[in-house]
């Protein structure tokens, strides 16, 4: 089978150029799709053009490869939502066109099953969508971002180029250039699903060879679409993968919109604020572009990667879309394709696209990071916008439907759980507590993470004796390759501590421990008596002290003290006290 190697050329000075620079790095190095970005390089190719054209078809024919464009890369994408996968065909609509292996499979629309539970993540007859983003952001999520096209109030208001610090960038109302201007644009992310076969098709029916298979439940995809006002000119849709924050400063913003909940800007002007600190980004941040070249036939999707290029110089580079066969697919409408929402003033429910004026897409992020050795990548803001042309260097930014959507998904998809707080009543025995300790232990658990995965649970505490109560507490800690600062849960086992004290009864002959005149000893002892005690988690057996015995005169007494201790140290005490008289002298008479 031969090699597929996608290429487009702009020009025969372009196509000059390009072979020339192919024959400094040798055939082994083919990247027909590397912009060129200097426009002195392009006018120094110009005399070789006539030359060079016969000498680059008679290589590409001698080393028997195959030319065809980057566009139009058909397929099923194997995700969990839409339920079946999601087709990139053309076709807005889940289970169509009928006739065709996008049959049965979902897409942005669902005309047959408009529910959350259907195979759309639009609902066509409302316009809801029904993933819709939250703090933070989990999955399956969607933005549908709607600009107007009248009044517009974001473009980019100065010469912002695409390799400039996004701190540079300001913004404000205005308008763009109708090729350049977009209206409605979408991303939708969702994570692989082992049960939908997915694929690369030729013309929408059947799969490239050694391309289809199931998809990864650990890969994440992010589904895109835009549009443009006009289909004659080049376009260029970019959607920037951004792993530090990107905010915007001096905006406006309304209320948010009820089915999409995206909170659209109104009014306002001002730049944006990035955490990035390698030229304003993030070594390895991904900017993903659809191209409509030349006003007609199909999108081209492109992707760059930033990267330093000397020390302390970054810029996007071009990545070969052989390096991602399988990750990534686009295409456009061929035909006149209606949804539900305006499409430049058609009004609510109305909107038609002509041909070749939207296109979708989706891209497997996790394939692609680590393709390009990057799988640490945290997804902190995705940012829509439009540019005038597809040469890096030159292209200056134009328009964007919505503030940088802030995502702040781990793509690394580390995650630890701790066990739920255990806690046990008072007077737990010995096996209740130990079974219960082993359990709430096993509770700890992590998932995901870029190997290699360690954690701290050979510092789990100890059991200890807990049955007369106290509290353990671990922090679970999760590191991956990934992570300098570990993912932690915290979780507690306790046992209710016994603080209730014995209950003592004490009692003797008499009751009231009034001894008459010189009892005997076994009277006394008889009168001072004996106590019982009761506790809450057990029998406990008292013990007594007598005191000394207390002389007034012929006046006699004593006290016992009982004291009665559990086996958790909780202490209780009672008194008991006897009185008699002692006289050993007789009355003598007169």
């Amino acid at each position: 089978m031969k090699k597929i190697i996608s290429f487009k050329i702009k020009s025969t000075q372009e196509y000059c150029c390009t072979f020339f620079q192919l024959l400094n790095v040798g055939f082994s190095k083919f990247n027909f799709i590397a912009p060129i970005d200097s426009l002195s390089r392009l006018w120094s190719c110009y005399w070789r053009q006539s030359f060079a054209l016969p000498f680059m078809l008679a290589a590409i024919l001698m080393t028997g490869y195959k030319v065809n464009a980057q566009g139009s890369i058909k397929g099923i994408v194997p995700v969990q939502y839409p339920h079946s996968g999601s087709a990139v065909d053309g076709d807005a609509f889940a289970h169509e066109p009928i006739g065709t292996i996008y049959e049965g499979v979902g897409d942005l629309f669902d005309k047959l099953h408009p529910t959350i539970d259907g195979h759309g993540v639009i609902n066509p007859f409302t316009g809801e969508v029904f993933y819709k983003p939250t703090e933070p952001v989990t999955v399956p999520v969607s933005y549908f971002l709607q600009d107007p096209y009248l009044n517009d109030p974001t473009i980019f208001t100065q010469s912002n180029k695409i390799n400039d610090n996004p701190n540079t960038y300001t913004w404000g109302a205005g308008s763009s250039p109708n090729k350049n201007e977009i209206q409605n644009a979408g991303v939708h992310f969702s994570y692989g699903d082992p049960n939908v076969i997915g694929g690369v098709s030729i013309d929408g029916q059947t799969f490239v060879a050694g391309t289809s298979g199931p998809g990864v439940a650990t890969d994440l995809w992010a589904l895109f679409a835009g549009d443009r006002q006009v289909t004659n000119g080049s376009s260029y849709i970019d959607f920037e993968f951004l792993q530090a924050p990107l905010t915007i400063t001096g905006a406006v913003f309304g209320p948010a919109d009820p089915l999409s909940g995206v909170v659209p800007i109104i009014g306002g002007s001002g730049g944006f604020t990035t955490s990035g600190t390698d030229g304003g980004r993030t070594v390895g941040d991904i900017l993903l572009t659809i191209e409509f070249t030349q006003g007609g036939g199909d999108a081209n999707v492109v992707i760059r990667v930033w990267t330093e290029i000397t020390p302390g110089v970054y810029e996007y580079v071009v990545h070969s879309n052989s390096e991602f066969f399988g990750a990534i697919y686009l295409t456009n409408n061929s035909s006149s394709t209606p949804v539900p929402f305006d499409v430049y003033g058609s009004g609510f429910g109305n909107g038609i696209y002509e041909p070749n004026q939207w296109a979708e897409g989706a891209i497997n992020l996790t394939q692609v990071l680590t393709a390009i050795n990057n799988p640490c990548f945290t997804l902190s803001t995705l940012f829509i916008r439009t540019r005038s042309s597809g040469n890096s260097a030159q292209s200056e930014l134009k328009d964007f439907p919505g503030a940088p959507i802030q995502l702040n998904l781990d793509l690394s998809r580390l995650a630890v759980t701790c066990a739920a707080p255990v806690t046990l009543p008072v007077c737990s025995t010995t096996e209740t507590i130990t079974a219960a300790y082993n359990t709430w232990k096993a509770g700890f658990s992590n998932t995901g993470g870029i190997s290699p995965v360690t954690d701290n649970l050979a510092d789990f505490p100890p059991l200890g004796n807990l049955t007369c109560g106290g509290q353990l507490t671990f922090e679970y800690k999760v590191f991956d390759a990934c992570h300098k600062v570990p993912k932690t849960c915290t979780s507690t086992f306790t046992v209710v501590k016994d603080e209730v004290m014995p209950v003592i009864t004490a009692t003797g002959t008499p009751i009231n421990g009034t001894l008459g005149c010189n009892p005997t000893a076994d009277a006394i002892g008889a009168a001072l008596g004996t106590a019982t005690a009761t506790d809450n988690c057990g029998a406990v057996t008292p013990t007594f002290t007598d005191g000394t015995i207390v002389i007034d005169g012929c006046l006699r007494s004593q006290t016992r003290t009982f004291t009665a201790t559990d086996a958790c140290g909780n202490s209780a005490t009672t008194t008991r006290t006897v009185t008699w008289t002692v006289d050993t002298t007789a009355p003598a008479f007169t």
